[in-house]
């Protein structure tokens, strides 16, 4: 005869063999809908990030080609302006004026400036705040927006900065550069190899912590043989 505990004890057996199997699969399923839920997660937020990614680098290389095609533009109309004669490479004055009032209109465009080959050297630069407190310029981008620079004509290794006022005269004088001749310069010296134009490879500006580049043109006036570099500069 077979004890009553045995069979008790047999009863829990069959019990648990009935129901362990059965959880097993349950915590396996649920695990496992849990793992491809998650996976599936992160694949999509995998996705979407790529997605983002490319957008977002789609969208800087064309807003980056149209600010640098608007240079381009830029340099074209000063080559435009001097072959039709609305301004002349015999009057630095004028052509100054031109280049500080063309820049007033130019937001995006930090410098403008012209190089010639007797070393005449005339700029229009948009002051910023990082200019200020670099020591690049000694005038306050709040009081004096703009500040322009022209080399002297009987040293034209000396370049004197001058502050302007709205309508684009020189006014006070404000610093004196000197051994800054425009013909050292990279841009002027990669404008009159190449005879086209093109942009320079970034450099640092000065002593400053401030990366620069330059489009460098290089302008003819017809029969008269004489060029003239006209630049942009981007900086940061």
């Amino acid at each position: 005869m077979i004890d009553p505990c045995v069979l008790k004890n047999m009863k829990l057996s069959l019990r648990t063999l009935l129901i362990v199997p059965f959880v097993l699969q349950v915590v396996g399923i649920t695990s496992l809908v849990g793992y491809l839920s998650y996976r599936s997660t992160q694949q999509a937020i995998a996705d979407l990030a790529q997605q983002l990614t490319t957008e977002t680098g789609y969208h800087i290389t064309e807003k980056l080609n149209s600010y640098l095609e608007t240079a381009h533009q830029i340099n074209g109309l000063q080559r435009a302006a001097i072959e039709s004669g609305a301004i002349s490479l015999d009057d630095p004055d004028q052509l100054h004026r031109f280049l500080i009032q063309q820049h007033q209109h130019l937001p995006t465009i930090k410098t403008l400036g012209f190089g010639g080959p007797d070393g005449t050297f005339l700029t229009s630069h948009r002051i910023g705040r990082a200019d200020f407190e670099a020591g690049i310029t000694l005038l306050d981008p709040m009081d004096v927006p703009f500040e322009a620079g022209r080399s002297n004509p009987n040293d034209p290794s000396q370049f004197n900065l001058y502050a302007i006022d709205q309508t684009g005269h020189l006014q006070r004088q404000v610093e004196t550069i000197t051994n800054l001749d425009v013909r050292q310069r990279l841009w002027y010296q990669q404008a009159v190899s190449t005879r086209q134009p093109g942009w320079t490879e970034p450099f640092q500006l000065g002593r400053t912590n401030l990366l620069t580049k330059y489009l460098g043109n290089e302008n003819y006036t017809g029969n008269h043989g004489r060029a003239l570099i006209s630049a942009l500069k981007l900086c940061n």
